[in-house]
């Protein structure tokens, strides 16, 4: 279908979340306003299962809904005819081969087929990873310059006022007003020395965060290993021993959360700490004892952290 230069210019057009799904309910293509919805690339999620694309990362489809949708689509399959749910916002197109054979399934989904608040929940996701990026960079500046007082003095405003948004991000996150965390200032190169040495695997799936934070704890003197994935972080496991597993919440495919229990599972002997944009309450989540820190997190937090480990607190 999308071959024809006609439809391929209105599938991507469409201002309405439109995917291409083979007989097997992976996703083929997807159209910018689609990528939007879920908050990932087409590389990200050309490939894989529908149901884990709509259950994870940015968009966190509800279960309930999950499992109407995924009917939708064996519907539209099985009987070779459109399905549609006007109420819960999504249809599904058999479109044909030359032989009449159903080769592929059209999605469409209402741009309000998520919950505002779900909505919402993703964008501030994103935003988290931006401050982090911004704060981080800021202050691996302010500790590698020889910067003259007015460059110190503009460098710290500009990372005071990530602060203040991190802090606002964190009300909205959170559904309510709550006191704000008070900045705390760059400390001096000199006045941030490197602590004994910690071998860290860190999992994180934006790139550009996971380089950043890479640096920042490389900077304090650990040993990092980089993982984009809960699954790569397993393998990586399996392989070499760490000391700390520092790892995000809300990765593609298996969660921070569920990377934590099966590390667990597996007996092996390290610090495990997850990071989220919210507040997680690990007694809820039965991982008691387990380390947390709000993102975006700071080079101070994460030295904080890190000591405190170091010292066995």
């Amino acid at each position: 279908m999308l071959q024809e230069a006609n439809y391929e210019g209105a599938f991507r057009a469409s201002t309405h979340p439109c995917a291409l799904l083979d007989t097997h309910l992976l996703v083929i293509d997807a159209n910018p306003a689609y990528l939007a919805l879920v908050g990932q690339s087409l590389p990200q999620i050309r490939g894989r299962a529908l149901r884990d694309v709509l259950s994870a990362g940015a968009l966190r489809c509800e279960p309930g809904r999950l499992a109407g949708l995924l009917a939708s689509c064996e519907r539209a399959l099985a009987e070779r005819m459109p399905d549609t749910s006007v109420g819960d916002g999504f249809s599904h197109v058999p479109i044909f081969d030359r032989h009449g054979r159903v080769e592929t399934l059209l999605q469409t989904l209402d741009k309000h087929f998520i919950p505002s608040g779900k909505t919402l929940a993703g964008v501030a996701h994103e935003l988290n990873n931006l401050l982090q990026v911004i704060g981080g960079n800021l202050q691996l500046l302010m500790r590698s310059l020889s910067a003259d007082d007015s460059t110190r003095r503009r460098l710290s405003q500009a990372g005071s006022a990530v602060d203040a948004a991190a802090d606002l991000l964190r009300d909205v996150r959170q559904g309510v007003a709550q006191a704000r965390a008070i900045a705390q200032p760059v400390c001096p190169a000199d006045e941030c020395g490197p602590l004994s040495s910690l071998r860290i695997l860190f999992v994180e799936d934006d790139p550009t965060l996971r380089m950043l934070a890479g640096e920042v704890m490389t900077e304090l003197g650990h040993e990092v290993c980089l993982s984009e994935s809960a699954e790569e972080a397993l393998e990586q496991l399996s392989r070499q021993p760490f000391d700390v597993l520092l790892t995000d919440v809300g990765l593609a495919g298996m969660s921070g959360l569920d990377l934590v229990r099966e590390v667990r599972r597996q007996g092996q002997r390290l610090t495990l700490v997850i990071a989220s944009g919210s507040l997680v309450d690990i007694d809820h989540e039965g991982l008691e004892g387990v380390r947390t820190m709000v993102k975006p997190y700071d080079i101070h937090q994460v030295r904080t952290l890190l000591d405190t480990i170091q010292a066995g607190a």
